[in-house]
């Protein structure tokens, strides 16, 4: 559902920022969308990780902000915007219709301004899936190379660190590993838990610090 619904959308955010946008960075967004971005909703989250993506790489911004046309009608529609909320705050509810019509006419000429500056789609720059886990790495504060880990690549590194940080218990981090292996690789039923561990050893044998490491590299 959210894929079709990116989908439909591509063509609006290539065409608005003049660029192309791979189908595998809009599945990249909404993968990492969902597991990094939990105060959100989809496709909202993954909508907003594309926009931003489009935007560093775009070359549009750079042409609009030379075209002193486009930028009186961005001070234009500032105006409007703060006259039609004194309008409904006077409850002058068809002054500020009035005023909202203005402000579409206004965003449709800004429209064909930004249509004349496109180039063609051949020449556009490309937006993959790194592009996209370098934004959420940003947002999230995680290094990207780790964000844009595949998931047989992070389970072989989870191994390794965690054998690494938690001295002499490798038989409970490789039980924990391997029940992550079985539920990403889909052998175990999607709408079960992944698993359900039980941690016993005296205070510093590092139960906790397991959690912790999990949670931090992995999740």
């Amino acid at each position: 559902m959210t894929k079709d619904i990116l989908l439909g959308l591509k063509s609006t955010y290539e065409d608005f920022h003049g660029v192309q946008i791979e189908e595998e960075a809009l599945i990249s967004a909404i993968e990492l969308s969902k597991r990094y971005m939990l105060n959100k909703q989809l496709p909202d989250k993954a909508l907003d990780i594309i926009d931003e993506a489009c935007a560093k790489k775009s070359t549009m911004s750079e042409k609009l902000n030379n075209d002193e046309e486009y930028k009186k009608s961005e001070a234009k529609i500032s105006k409007i915007q703060v006259q039609i909320e004194q309008a409904i705050e006077k409850q002058d509810y068809f002054g500020a219709a009035e005023l909202k019509e203005k402000e579409e006419t206004i965003k449709l000429e800004m429209q064909k301004i930004r249509s004349s500056k496109n180039i063609p789609k051949h020449l556009r720059m490309i937006i993959n899936k790194e592009d996209i886990g370098g934004v959420l790495a940003d947002k999230v504060g995680i290094p990207s190379n780790i964000v844009n880990e595949g998931e047989i690549e992070k389970l072989r590194r989870l191994d390794q660190d965690l054998k690494k940080s938690i001295i002499g218990q490798d038989e409970a981090v490789e039980a924990v590993v391997k029940t992550l292996t079985r539920s990403r690789m889909s052998v175990m039923h999607k709408n079960k838990p992944i698993g359900s561990f039980l941690l016993l050893g005296p205070s510093g044998v590092g139960k906790t610090f397991l959690a912790k490491l999990i949670a931090k590299d992995y999740f």
